[in-house]
């Protein structure tokens, strides 16, 4: 499960991912418990916080429910940490704490999605993943964050991740009357951008979008479509 090699130089932490290794695969809950706490214990020596908030991401993927309440709350502080790999690694364990258990989705849900328009890619492609993953879990979810939808769809520029946000604003039945105004005048700016690009869906599902959020547009033929046509129509 770990690999030992990222850890030879390091002689606290070499000993304990090599009883994960061992615990983990027989099976044995209680020991890995209990070297659970020994480990989060070492947070407490800032030296080792990366490295250990990286062994717990490890974990959350392998077995969420060894996370507990304590373990999540204490790596809620590093989201927001200087060092770009703290803040995946803290956001892998928020994500997959989201998605499995409940009972943290009201206090941390709305949080959690503000990172959709965080300076880092790599931190809005985690977001984005999980935001998909819990919002495909929970679709009344998205009614929560659908400013946050509008604002990282008006800066993101990766063409995977405008396409997530269109797929994530596929589950809105509505918006109120300023979000529609915020979505038309983003619909135009990506319209600009994506019309003619005929390999990607950004447009495609822009223009369904449109049709369901603007009832009173007239559908068209995408193919015979013209750009300049489009925009005088939203």
């Amino acid at each position: 499960m770990f690999n030992l090699k990222k850890f030879q130089e390091n002689s606290v932490l070499l000993p304990i991912v090599e009883k994960f290794n061992r615990f983990l695969s027989k099976d044995k809950t209680q020991k890995v418990t209990k070297l659970l706490e020994k480990l989060v214990s070492l947070l407490d020596q800032s030296e080792l916080i990366v490295e250990v908030i990286y062994i717990l991401s490890i974990i959350a993927e392998h077995d969420i429910d060894l996370i507990t309440q304590e373990i999540f709350l204490k790596v809620k502080t590093f989201i927001n940490s200087d060092n770009d790999k703290l803040r995946i690694n803290s956001i892998i364990i928020i994500g997959f704490s989201l998605i499995a258990k409940q009972d943290l989705i009201q206090a941390n849900f709305n949080d959690f999605a503000e990172y959709i328009t965080d300076d880092s890619k790599d931190i809005r492609d985690n977001i984005h993943y999980f935001l998909l993953e819990l919002i495909r879990k929970e679709p009344t979810l998205v009614n929560l964050i659908k400013d946050q939808l509008l604002d990282g769809l008006s800066i993101e520029q990766n063409k995977e991740n405008i396409l997530s946000l269109l797929i994530l604003l596929e589950y809105c039945k509505k918006l109120n009357f300023d979000q529609l105004y915020r979505f038309r005048n983003i619909s135009k700016s990506l319209f600009l951008s994506y019309f003619d690009d005929k390999k990607s869906e950004i447009s495609e599902k822009l223009l369904h979008l449109n049709y369901r959020f603007f009832p009173k547009m007239e559908e068209y033929d995408q193919k015979a479509l013209k750009l300049d046509d489009l925009l005088v129509k939203l």
